[in-house]
């Protein structure tokens, strides 16, 4: 799989091509690390960890650390602002948020949660030449992921967790000479 290194010609079907194996898939996921969004998609894969043992992970991840958002029946539900927005205000926080208290922590939390009334499986991926994609679930759910940068950097990655698969980036910098 071929990594984009900025936007132009081609991208949306590069990023079409890299995340068709998701199709059919449903959403196990979603979390954060900070202003890093992880989804998993798929089913459970046992992963090494580090230090031994192993540890269960969705067969498909995403990585996002460029504008998202996720909108459900068109209406949104969570976007990448979230993550520096208190749950019940409409202020930035200073600073980082602790896990829980993140507007984005109770939506992905619900998301995540296996008595969920409704499971949300991959029914359209649609690329385009920014490198951004839209994925569509059944239910209505839909994760659009949003570069806004003409730049050589990273924004989003996509990878199967425990492969030995390359890890699809966009925008994965050159090689330096």
């Amino acid at each position: 799989m071929h990594s984009p290194s900025a936007p132009g010609h081609g991208v949306g079907a590069a990023v079409e091509s890299a995340l068709v194996a998701m199709l059919g898939e449903r959403l196990r996921y979603i979390g954060r690390a900070t202003d890093l969004v992880w989804v998993g998609i798929g089913r459970d894969v046992d992963v090494p960890r580090r230090g031994g043992g192993t540890r269960v992970l969705a067969e498909h991840a995403m990585h996002l650390q460029c504008p998202w958002r996720l909108t459900l029946l068109g209406i949104p539900l969570v976007g990448s602002w979230d993550l520096h927005r208190s749950t019940g205000s409409n202020e930035g926080a200073d600073g980082e948020l602790a896990q829980g208290e993140a507007a984005f922590d109770p939506v992905a939390a619900q998301l995540s949660s296996d008595g969920g009334d409704r499971e949300h499986g991959v029914e359209v991926i649609v690329g385009n030449d920014w490198g951004g994609v839209s994925v569509g679930f059944t239910g209505g759910l839909v994760l659009e992921v949003l570069p806004v940068t003409t730049a050589s950097e990273e924004c989003w990655r996509y990878f199967r967790p425990g492969g030995d698969d390359d890890h699809f980036v966009v925008f994965e910098p050159p090689e330096a000479p």
